[in-house]
């Protein structure tokens, strides 16, 4: 899901600037209810009830999700 403080924003706005950004983390897709955005872009914006699929080692999506 979403990550509190994360929603209404774009993905530029929440850090991810370059591939493998300041978390570490690839996001791969965002589902959203019936459809999938696949390598979504940096002005994609997340809202609640989104659901990021992110790649990375775990100690970088732990540290993501937190």
């Amino acid at each position: 899901m979403v990550i509190i403080g994360f929603e209404n924003r774009t993905l530029r706005d929440i850090g991810f600037k370059e591939a493998r950004d300041k978390y570490a983390v690839s996001i791969i897709c965002i589902t959203r209810r019936e459809e999938i955005v696949i390598s979504p872009n940096l002005d994609e914006k997340l809202y609640s009830g989104d659901i990021i699929t992110v790649c990375g080692n775990d100690d970088d999506i732990a540290r993501f999700s937190n």
